[in-house]
Parts: C-alpha cells; sequence; structure tokens
C-alpha cells in the first residue's frame, strides 16, 4: 500500500506539473493597426517516435495550440508539421484560422495559417518541383496568394514558407548540406526574378544558415545568391545576424529569417522583426515545446512608413540608463513608447524632456519616438 501511494503521489505531481505547463499565460502581441507575419519551426510536430521532438507529444501539442491562438498573429508559417492528424486537430481547435499545408512528400511539412476574418487563402502550390537539385529534402516551398477581405494595402499577398536542408551529421554531410541551401538560394534568386509583375510577397521559416556568415565552417553564407539580388528584395531579419540574436534555443546563430519583397517592404516597419522569446512563459521551453524560437514582423497600414525613417533630430541618453532618459529635439513629440522583446508597448511619460524608467525590468527594449514627422526607434538598455 506504501508503493501504491507513492506512485499515486507521483503521477498527481506530474500532473501537476503538465497543467502548469500547458496553462501558463502567452501573452498577445498582435496589433489591430498592423500586420503581423511570424515563422515558427514546431520541431516534428505530431511525431511520436522517441528522439524526434519533445519526449511528451501531448503537451507539445497543447502548448503550440495555447500559444498560436494566443498570439493573435495575422499570418504564420509553421516547419516541421510530422503528423496530418496531429495537425488536423490542431486547427479544429483554432477555429479563427484557416491553413494550407504542403502536400509533397517528405515528412517535415510547412503549412500557413492566415485569420479568417482577415484574408481568403486562393492558388496554393508548390514550387521548384522540377528542380529536385534545388531543394534535395523533398521540401519544395509553398506558396499561397492572400487575398484581403478588408480595406487594406495588403490587397494581395503572397506567403512562401520554406524549409531549406539541415546542418546536421559529419562534415561531408554538412557540406552536402551547405552546397543544397546554396543551389535553393540560386532557384529562389532566379524565381524572384520571374515576377515581373511586383507583388507583395515574404519568403520565410526555416533557411538553416545565418546571413552573415554559414554557420558551416565559417564560409560566406549560403544565401548570398538571394541575399545578394538586386530585384527589389531584402533579408529583414539580417539585424538578427548583426546583433547576433539566437533563433534557436541551443545555438547562437539567426538560422529562421524573412525576405520580403520591396513592394512589401515599402509598409515593413523599421526594425520591427524579433525572436519573441516564448521560453520566458514556458518551463523548459526546448524540451517541452520546440527548439526553435517565432519570428516575427510587422507591417504597416501605410505607405513610407517606419521603414523610410532614417533619422532623429535631437538626443537621447543616458543609454545604458537605470533611472531616467532625457529627449533633446526640436520636433513636436506626440507619444514616446518603450517596446520589449515579446512586443509589448509600454508607454512613457515626457515630462520637461525626461522620462522615468526606474520602475521598468532590466533587459533590452526599443524606445520609439512618435512625431508629427514620422516614427524613430533605437535600442535603449535599462540596467
Amino acid at each position: 500500500m506504501r508503493n501504491l501511494n507513492r506512485i499515486i503521489v507521483i503521477f498527481c505531481l506530474s500532473a501537476i506539473s503538465l497543467s502548469h505547463l500547458c496553462s501558463q499565460t502567452v501573452p498577445g502581441i498582435g496589433r489591430s493597426n498592423e500586420l503581423e507575419i511570424g515563422n515558427w519551426n514546431i520541431e516534428w510536430f505530431g511525431k511520436t517516435t522517441p528522439g524526434f521532438g519533445p519526449a511528451n507529444d501531448s503537451m507539445q501539442q497543447r502548448l503550440v495550440k495555447n500559444i498560436l491562438n494566443a498570439s493573435d498573429v495575422d499570418v504564420w508559417i509553421l516547419c516541421e508539421v510530422a503528423d496530418t492528424g496531429a495537425f488536423g486537430r490542431l486547427m479544429r481547435q483554432m477555429p479563427q484560422y484557416s491553413a494550407s499545408l504542403a502536400s509533397y512528400f517528405a515528412e517535415q511539412k510547412t503549412a500557413i495559417l492566415y485569420k479568417k476574418s482577415d484574408f481568403k487563402g486562393i492558388q496554393a502550390q508548390l514550387l521548384g518541383t522540377k528542380n529536385k537539385d534545388s531543394f534535395s529534402t523533398g521540401r519544395y516551398p509553398l506558396k499561397l496568394t492572400l487575398v484581403s477581405l478588408k480595406p487594406s494595402p495588403f490587397d494581395s499577398l503572397d506567403i512562401i514558407a520554406l524549409h531549406l536542408k539541415a546542418n546536421t551529421g559529419n562534415d561531408s554531410l554538412k557540406n552536402l548540406a551547405y552546397q543544397s541551401r546554396k543551389r535553393s538560394a540560386e532557384w529562389l534568386k532566379a524565381y524572384t526574378y520571374t515576377q515581373t509583375d511586383p507583388r507583395k510577397y515574404i519568403i520565410a521559416g526555416d533557411w538553416n544558415d545565418d546571413i552573415d556568415v554559414s554557420i558551416y565552417n565559417q564560409l560566406p553564407t549560403s544565401l548570398n545568391p538571394i541575399k545578394l539580388e538586386s530585384n527589389g528584395g531584402y533579408f529583414i531579419t539580417q539585424r538578427l545576424s548583426v546583433y547576433r540574436i539566437p533563433t534557436t534555443a541551443s545555438y547562437p546563430d539567426a538560422i529562421d529569417h524573412q525576405f520580403v519583397s520591396n513592394r512589401l517592404y515599402n509598409y515593413y516597419a523599421k526594425d520591427s522583426v524579433f525572436v519573441w522569446r516564448i521560453d520566458q512563459y514556458i518551463s523548459n521551453y526546448a524540451s517541452t515545446c520546440s527548439d526553435h524560437f517565432p519570428v516575427i514582423s510587422r507591417y504597416n497600414q501605410r505607405y513610407s512608413n517606419l521603414s523610410k525613417v532614417k533619422s532623429f533630430k535631437g538626443k537621447i541618453y543616458p543609454n545604458p540608463s537605470d533611472k531616467y532618459i532625457t529627449i533633446e529635439t526640436s520636433e513636436d513629440i506626440k507619444t514616446v513608447n518603450l517596446i520589449d522583446l515579446s512586443g509589448k508597448i509600454i508607454e512613457l511619460h515626457l515630462t520637461d524632456n525626461y522620462c522615468d524608467i526606474s520602475h521598468l525590468k532590466k533587459g533590452l527594449y526599443y524606445i520609439e519616438i512618435v512625431s508629427i514627422d514620422g516614427v524613430y526607434r533605437e535600442k535603449l538598455s535599462i540596467l
């Protein structure tokens, strides 16, 4: 009886732990006046074989559902959907989203989710299927055209989900993966040049390489062909590489990226792309949910937005600071906000050019100054 009681206690504690992990509060990051696009590798989602993703598959599926539901992000690009049944169950628990799932044979599938209230999805198709050498994994890019259901500058938006070959195995296999990614980037460059009708599009997902220098032997990045292309496209996630912001739980590099067309970049909120560190809300995140973090970008509803703001006519100091900051400028300031790394906006009160920040948690923020001339953002460290 004593052993039975012990088993019951252990079972109850495990159940409590599981309930705690699956019920932790994850904040919403969506904003009503902006379009958010996120990409997230959800690590062998639905795969029950030991050694492939988190050991507790039901827990992982609940966590993914809770995070996506709470996010309020308009469009999601997911990688590593390994079981269509699990994905179907996930979608039935998120009635606000519709989805398109890649139909290629490879096990790790990509998917595109979008809000039903905002968009209608049309013309889902796989790209590059005649170029198997460019996509040696068989994970072909999934393209879905979204048509806005509301008056919006994003009347037609092409979403392209991407998952390139991983940097795994011995040196020889890693070199093969590097060459595969390079061929993929070359194909993508050629594809962007076929878009004679200038469109708003984004290519996002798990590129499995960094943008500045490759994660394989510090070679030039395998993504150089599309990175250096001159047809009006941009890796908006390059800032993650510059500031050494990792997109995975185990490595210091950014390997999950977003590449946007020139037309979409015109609406991109300058420096808005960020890694959503949901590990601060989920205990043991890497072993219970995924080994990747979501990457989120924001887009304004008007042309010539934050991405066009190049300079601020004034000074912001001290930076770093622990008590207050001073803003010296001749501009007419409307509001001053801080934005933390989860995307949460904190309004500051400007009094005689001073803003009190002594009540805020230590960490890295973006200070956002909205004036009659536009919007300016820069990094601010609170000590």
